[in-house]
């Protein structure tokens, strides 16, 4: 069986007139093994088996409409003359596009569907691979070219992983059962941003700074800041703490203050060369479970799902409810001092802040599911 379909898609007002219109064609193809005569010996245990490939390409153009054109901004008066004359003036609102057009995504998947004992049991295996190039994203550029960032197609990123699903049915007398279990891995890169740094920072948390950055050949996006290694437990620990020279990494720390890793070696905590990846919110695995069960007119499902392999951010945490595990007060000089027991060994590094103002960047996996 093999089929294949051919769209041409349009859109007016998101795109510039030489990019309305654009083409996403699609095939799929299938094989039916079960029907074959060499499978025949097989039919009394073997009640289907079907191998799949299809391949297509869409687009997205969700920007929101004229992003490819640019405006005049008022508001931007000028003082003019030696008696300072208030004339009124406009500027650009950014840089134009004309030659934005759709992001593209082609993907691939080759699945293999399996049936046994007249479909009681099946089973199916797919892999899959999805390619998105000419990202719309917004472009960092200086802001003397305008108020507004320009939309561009840059960037590109892959998705691609395994899907599994299993599923048996049976009955007892009147009673019927169903339970079906489903599994997906995912791997998620970004295999080129389309700038000259090869990263760019995203969400950032008032107090705080930079949580979340893209970079090539990471996941997008990913948890950005200090890594810890557990927590001071008392002045030995800290005084321990030194670099090459013998000089303390942490001058200031105190028992219970979080232990901050120097990622480059040179000695010291430092915004610029010790904030590394610290973790992805994307999970690895996504999986579930359903059963379903029915019985002379009464019926019963359940259903559970979860993920394996994503991080938890925490940016802010109000200490009432880390009563349980910390104490803490604000001292005179406004900086925060946390007492964390020994419940907090499995935790890698959490962020809390008072009324006073936010401790510095503990960011960030408290904990993986």
């Amino acid at each position: 069986m093999a089929e294949g379909n051919f769209y041409v898609a349009m859109v007016r007002a998101v795109l510039a007139e030489n990019n309305h219109y654009a083409t996403f064609p699609s095939f799929s193809l299938g094989w039916n093994v079960t029907n074959e005569k060499f499978m025949e010996s097989t039919r009394n245990w073997l009640s289907n088996m079907k191998v799949r490939f299809s391949w297509g390409k869409n687009g997205n153009e969700n920007i929101g409409n004229f992003r490819y054109a640019v405006y005049t901004e008022g508001n931007h008066n000028v003082l003019f003359g030696r008696n300072n004359t208030e004339i009124i003036g406009t500027q650009a609102g950014g840089l134009a596009n004309p030659d934005l057009k759709w992001e593209e995504s082609s993907q691939a998947d080759f699945g293999i569907d399996f049936g046994f004992f007249n479909q009681a049991l099946t089973f199916t295996v797919d892999w899959f691979n999805k390619t998105t190039s000419g990202m719309l994203m917004e472009i960092p550029v200086p802001q003397y070219v305008g108020s507004a960032r320009p939309i561009g197609n840059v960037g590109k990123m892959e998705n691609s992983g395994l899907e599994f699903e299993v599923g048996y049915k049976w009955h007892i007398a009147d009673a019927h059962f169903h339970i079906k279990g489903n599994a997906a891995y995912l791997k998620n890169k970004v295999v080129n941003l389309g700038n000259d740094t090869g990263y760019l920072n995203y969400d950032n948390f008032q107090g705080v700074g930079t949580i979340t950055r893209a970079q090539n050949g990471q996941p997008f996006p990913y948890f950005y800041g200090y890594k810890t290694a557990g927590v001071f437990q008392n002045m030995d620990e800290v005084r321990a703490y030194k670099n090459a020279d013998g000089t303390l990494i942490q001058p200031n720390a105190v028992p219970g203050d979080v232990r901050f890793v120097d990622v480059n070696g040179d000695g010291k905590i430092t915004q610029d060369g010790d904030m590394t990846k610290i973790g992805k919110g994307m999970p690895d695995w996504t999986f579930g479970i359903n059963l379903n069960a029915d019985w002379r007119g009464f019926d019963f499902s359940m259903m559970w799902q979860g993920v394996t392999g994503a991080g938890c951010l925490m940016p802010h945490v109000e200490p009432t409810s880390l009563k349980p595990i910390c104490r803490a007060g604000c001292l005179a000089d406004g900086r925060e001092k946390v007492r964390v027991t020994s419940i907090l060994a499995s935790v890698r590094s959490i962020h809390i802040t008072t009324g006073c103002r936010p401790i510095c960047l503990f960011l960030t996996q408290v904990t993986s599911v």
